[in-house]
């Protein structure tokens, strides 16, 4: 038989050595790809460190994936080895796996025929619009180096599903069509940016619109495509025109991760001069330093003077906060806290004089919470919930100061710097530029357990409060016994690491003082005064118990 199939040994020899480990030669059983490159490697080799043999990129371990069909491809591969050259194989347990393969398969399609259900016809033909991101640059223009391929295939489906469902219902009017996002989530400003467009960049941002930090499926905005493109110049562009430069994506990466992660030496040290924070942890917990803890020439960037960031006067621009109403089309309601009969009185005619709405409760429509102490306010469910929401908690004499001039001042400079409590926390402010920059809710990943009775509040309000910053609430009491359920993988995003940079707990017990006494200190669960939830959302970060007084 070696006669007659010379060729087909040959094209099987050849094609199976294409299929060979680029770091050691080996036909790998498992092939693994990283995701960041296109290298073909073996599981021996892939599990030597967090970064490819070949070309150095850096990859996390989870998100590793085995080639199937590269590796169904060499099992074949051998048996048809076998078949045209018995005895030549390397190996005849892995052609085992697969079926056997049919060489009657004439007498079994004739047989099956007489027997099959004739298929339905397809009356109206659809294309289906392919959802890699390689393809869907291809159509629009040339291919570029992109970010891991399997951190874009963590897509959430079912959003993506809703995605199309929801763009096929609503009709195509011209507002409609200029927000329009693909089936991954990603908007013309994303697109443009994948492309290396800086013309239809420009163009994009012109439009009065335009959210220079929507985000795509995974969390990834137009300055993080920037960034992975390591194109400083639309990096500077896209910072100009008001960009989060700390905006989270996936898992939690700001911009700066995603260089550090991918070796972009000039935007992390454009990032680092423009005021990028290096202190943000990801919901593992890792820096943006810590990918290049082996890379002398890049951790010297983070030892160098950053420039510090906007003091609480600053707020974004005025220019971002106009696009971002345009947006949402959100009014203006607001709420009066802690005031007297006269003071809802002055208030409402204030509000009269610019058509503002009044709201009798602290619902989710609110926008502004107003009070009449000077800078600071009383420390009631209302104003952390204002905090939680991310709303401005300004002064009475805002409207004041605003009918006087005939039109809206800005409220920067009335809002409250903090509560009676903490005079000068400026939560008010880190809650409200949290929520701008879309980033993770206080107690986001964190799981609170409320033990017993309490004086200060009621109890479900104070759950709702927690639920309202983005907590977990246990039905069970956790216990050290149990430990094994209380070890999680992400980090808590705002944990205060300034008393403790090892601190990482996410389970927390809270208790009221005068009811009960409860002492637990361990690295997986704390036991604390119901006063140290209210000074983490006065202070707007996850306090260490150990720190807290």
């Amino acid at each position: 038989m070696d006669s007659y199939f010379s060729q087909t040994l040959l094209a099987a020899q050849d094609l199976k050595e294409s299929f060979k480990c680029l770091n050691c030669d080996c036909i790998p059983v498992e092939p693994y790809f990283t995701g960041v490159c296109d290298h073909l490697l073996c599981k021996n080799c892939i599990s030597l460190s967090n970064e490819c043999p070949k070309c150095d990129a850096a990859f996390y371990q989870k998100d590793l994936h085995m080639n199937k069909m590269i590796k169904e491809a060499v099992l074949y591969i051998n048996q048809i080895i076998e078949i045209v050259s018995p005895g030549y194989a390397e190996s005849k347990t892995d052609s085992d796996i697969l079926p056997s393969i049919d060489l009657n398969f004439d007498e079994k399609k004739s047989e099956s025929k007489a027997f099959a259900v004739p298929e339905p016809v397809q009356l109206v033909a659809t294309q289906t619009r392919s959802r890699s991101r390689k393809s869907t640059k291809a159509a629009n223009s040339s291919q570029y180096a992109t970010r891991s391929q399997s951190t874009r295939a963590t897509r959430k489906s079912i959003q993506n599903e809703n995605a199309e469902v929801d763009q096929s219902q609503k009709p195509r009017t011209q507002s409609a069509k200029r927000v329009r996002k693909n089936d991954k989530g990603e908007t013309p400003l994303h697109l443009a940016v994948m492309n290396n467009d800086i013309e239809k960049l420009k163009e994009l941002l012109a439009e009065p619109l335009v959210d220079v930090n929507s985000r795509d499926f995974a969390g990834w905005t137009p300055l993080h495509e920037a960034v992975n493109k390591d194109n400083i110049e639309m990096i500077k562009i896209l910072i100009e025109s008001n960009a989060d430069i700390n905006a989270r994506g996936y898992q939690n990466n700001t911009p700066l991760h995603e260089a550090t992660l991918n070796k972009r030496l000039d935007a992390i040290k454009f990032l680092l001069e423009n005021g990028a924070d290096h202190t943000v942890r990801n919901e593992f917990g890792v820096l943006a330093q810590d990918f290049v803890r082996d890379k002398p020439d890049f951790l010297s960037l983070f030892n160098k003077p950053v420039p510090k960031s906007p003091s609480p006067t600053k707020d974004i621009s005025s220019s971002y906060v106009i696009r971002k109403s345009k947006v949402k089309t959100k009014k203006i309601v607001l709420y009066g806290s802690g005031m007297k009969d006269e003071e809802k009185t002055k208030m409402t005619q204030l509000a009269s004089k610019f058509n503002i709405q009044i709201a009798r409760e602290m619902g989710n429509n609110v926008t502004h919470v107003v009070f009449t102490t000077v800078n600071i306010c009383a420390r009631t469910i209302n104003y952390m919930k204002a905090i939680l929401m991310g709303i401005w908690i300004v002064n009475l004499k805002w409207l004041e100061d605003s009918f006087e001039n005939n039109a809206l001042l800005p409220e920067n400079d009335y809002e409250a710097k903090g509560s009676v409590k903490i005079p000068d926390s400026n939560g008010p402010f880190k809650g409200r530029l949290n929520a701008s920059a879309q980033s993770p809710k206080l107690f986001e990943d964190c799981f609170l357990y409320f033990y017993g009775e309490f004086n200060v509040f009621d109890k479900q309000d104070l759950i709702k409060l927690a639920e309202q910053a983005g907590a977990k609430i246990l039905r069970r009491e956790p216990k050290l016994e149990r430990v094994d359920e209380l070890i999680t993988t992400e980090m808590p995003h705002h944990l205060d690491l300034d008393f403790d940079k090892n601190f990482s707990c996410s389970h927390f017990l809270i208790y009221d003082a005068s009811k009960s006494k409860m002492d637990i200190k361990h690295k997986y669960l704390y036991s604390v005064k119901v006063n140290w939830l209210f000074a983490c959302i006065d202070r707007f970060k996850i306090l260490n118990p150990l720190g807290f007084k």
